[in-house]
């Protein structure tokens, strides 16, 4: 998946919920300042039972595909074969011509059209992850205090504390409100 422009996303649409969801009259311990906690979207997705089963769904079709577009390329490469080893009248060289023709083309649309579905698919799963993500990471900033929580995704971080990561509470409470799995082709 596009990690980082996923990641930017999630931060984009993250910071706006936590400033309406944190408590604005719960004020920051005496001495401490500001609490910072941070999140990572990726592997939030990667640990969930939604993502891991999201995952599984889009290896096993890119695993269909795979297997889909090895058989037609077996069959163009046969009938390659077929017209480079026999002797065919010309009619019958023009027919495999044509049709070799036809495969390739077909091949290569099967190809658009694969990787097309593939990545309509992550999009949909990644945009649906997303509002549910931020959600749950503002009911767990409220629950946790912080009046930041940064995504750990994206490059502009330099250092972080592992202490701060809430990226396990999210998981637990992503598990717990599990949405149902993507219908089936």
């Amino acid at each position: 998946m596009k990690s980082l422009a996923f990641a930017a996303v999630l931060l984009s649409v993250s910071a706006p919920v936590l400033a309406q969801t944190a408590d604005p009259a719960k004020p920051a311990e005496s001495g401490v300042g500001v609490r910072i906690a941070f999140v990572d979207p990726g592997l939030a997705f990667q640990q969930c039972a939604e993502g891991k089963a999201t995952l599984a769904e889009l290896t096993a079709l890119s695993q269909r595909k795979q297997v889909e577009h090895a058989d037609r390329s077996k069959q163009l490469d046969a009938n390659r074969q077929k017209l480079e080893s026999s002797v065919l009248t010309q009619e019958a060289r023009a027919q495999l011509e044509r049709e070799i023709v036809k495969q390739q083309v077909e091949l290569q649309r099967f190809q658009q059209d694969a990787q097309s579905e593939i990545n309509s698919l992550q999009q949909d799963v990644q945009s649906a992850f997303a509002s549910r993500l931020r959600l749950v990471v503002g009911e767990v900033a409220v629950e946790k205090g912080p009046q930041i929580v940064l995504n750990v995704g994206e490059p502009v971080i330099a250092w972080v504390s592992p202490s701060l990561d809430v990226t396990s509470d999210v998981v637990r409470k992503l598990d717990a409100t599990a949405r149902p799995a993507l219908p089936h082709d």
